[in-house]
């Protein structure tokens, strides 16, 4: 199986850990997206992006993923409630 996640995804998971000082959970978390494949933000994506904003009121990380998707063929889409 394959996981990939937008490059964002990095900042989003790593800003709690550092938010709270927690450096080796920081760290233990680079190691684990070590082995993920990262898709870079394109203008399809981006254009994408704000159309789903403005339809559904998406916060810009949950619309940024969503819009990913899609342009590497994926079939599932896993979030956190």
């Amino acid at each position: 199986m394959r996981i990939a996640v937008s490059t964002i995804a990095v900042a989003e998971v790593l800003a709690g850990p550092f938010k709270h000082g927690q450096e080796a959970l920081a760290k233990r978390y680079e190691k684990v997206l070590a082995d993920f494949e990262f898709v870079p933000v394109s203008q399809d994506i981006a254009v994408t992006v704000a159309r789903l904003r403005a339809g559904t009121g998406l916060r810009l990380p949950d619309a940024l993923q969503a819009a990913t998707a899609p342009e590497i063929g994926a079939v599932a889409l896993v979030t956190r409630p």
